[in-house]
Protein backbone atom coordinates (compact mmCIF):
# COMPACT_ATOMS: atom_id res chain seq x y z
CA UNK A 1 0.00 0.00 0.00
CA UNK A 2 2.79 2.44 0.87
CA UNK A 3 4.46 1.78 -2.51
CA UNK A 4 1.21 2.54 -4.34
CA UNK A 5 0.87 5.77 -2.40
CA UNK A 6 4.49 6.84 -2.90
CA UNK A 7 4.31 6.06 -6.62
CA UNK A 8 0.91 7.79 -6.85
CA UNK A 9 -0.46 4.64 -8.44
CA UNK A 10 -4.13 4.92 -7.48
CA UNK A 11 -7.42 6.05 -8.98
CA UNK A 12 -8.78 7.43 -5.70
CA UNK A 13 -7.49 7.67 -2.15
CA UNK A 14 -8.75 8.71 1.25
CA UNK A 15 -6.23 10.19 3.63
CA UNK A 16 -6.90 11.82 6.95
CA UNK A 17 -5.00 13.97 9.37
CA UNK A 18 -5.69 16.31 12.22
CA UNK A 19 -3.83 19.38 13.31
CA UNK A 20 -3.91 22.53 15.35
CA UNK A 21 -4.57 26.13 14.40
CA UNK A 22 -0.95 26.91 13.55
CA UNK A 23 -0.58 24.08 11.05
CA UNK A 24 1.67 24.56 8.05
CA UNK A 25 -0.20 23.07 5.08
CA UNK A 26 2.83 23.41 2.77
CA UNK A 27 3.64 19.71 2.89
CA UNK A 28 0.12 18.58 1.96
CA UNK A 29 -1.09 21.23 -0.48
CA UNK A 30 1.79 23.27 -1.96
CA UNK A 31 2.21 22.53 -5.68
CA UNK A 32 5.93 21.88 -5.29
CA UNK A 33 5.12 18.95 -3.01
CA UNK A 34 3.22 17.17 -5.79
CA UNK A 35 6.54 16.21 -7.37
CA UNK A 36 8.28 12.92 -6.61
CA UNK A 37 9.10 12.60 -2.94
CA UNK A 38 6.56 15.21 -1.84
CA UNK A 39 3.53 14.57 0.34
CA UNK A 40 0.95 16.24 -1.91
CA UNK A 41 -0.26 12.79 -2.97
CA UNK A 42 -3.40 14.04 -4.71
CA UNK A 43 -1.33 16.29 -7.01
CA UNK A 44 -3.20 19.44 -5.95
CA UNK A 45 -1.74 22.46 -7.74
CA UNK A 46 -2.95 26.03 -7.48
CA UNK A 47 -0.60 28.99 -7.88
CA UNK A 48 -2.76 31.29 -5.75
CA UNK A 49 -2.78 28.76 -2.89
CA UNK A 50 1.00 28.36 -3.25
CA UNK A 51 1.34 32.15 -2.90
CA UNK A 52 -0.85 32.18 0.23
CA UNK A 53 1.12 29.32 1.77
CA UNK A 54 4.42 31.03 0.99
CA UNK A 55 3.17 34.27 2.53
CA UNK A 56 2.09 32.47 5.68
CA UNK A 57 5.51 30.82 6.00
CA UNK A 58 7.50 34.07 6.26
CA UNK A 59 9.63 32.83 9.15
CA UNK A 60 9.04 29.29 10.39
CA UNK A 61 11.66 29.66 13.14
CA UNK A 62 9.28 31.84 15.17
CA UNK A 63 5.86 31.01 16.59
CA UNK A 64 3.36 32.28 14.05
CA UNK A 65 1.94 34.74 16.59
CA UNK A 66 5.27 36.62 16.63
CA UNK A 67 5.28 37.52 12.95
CA UNK A 68 1.64 37.45 11.89
CA UNK A 69 -1.35 38.82 13.76
CA UNK A 70 -4.44 36.67 14.20
CA UNK A 71 -6.69 38.56 11.73
CA UNK A 72 -4.06 38.19 9.00
CA UNK A 73 -3.59 34.50 9.76
CA UNK A 74 -7.36 33.97 9.77
CA UNK A 75 -7.68 35.74 6.40
CA UNK A 76 -4.90 33.62 4.85
CA UNK A 77 -6.32 30.42 6.35
CA UNK A 78 -9.82 31.17 5.06
CA UNK A 79 -8.52 32.05 1.60
CA UNK A 80 -6.58 28.77 1.48
CA UNK A 81 -9.61 26.77 2.63
CA UNK A 82 -11.82 28.50 0.04
CA UNK A 83 -9.35 27.72 -2.77
CA UNK A 84 -9.05 24.06 -1.78
CA UNK A 85 -12.84 23.72 -1.54
CA UNK A 86 -13.47 25.42 -4.88
CA UNK A 87 -10.93 23.19 -6.63
CA UNK A 88 -12.33 20.02 -5.07
CA UNK A 89 -15.88 20.70 -6.29
CA UNK A 90 -14.90 21.03 -9.94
Amino acid sequence: MIDLLNNRNFDAITLGWSSGVETDIYQMFHGSQADDGGDNFVNFRNSELDRLIDEARLDITLPISQFMDEPTLTTLSQAAADLIESESTR
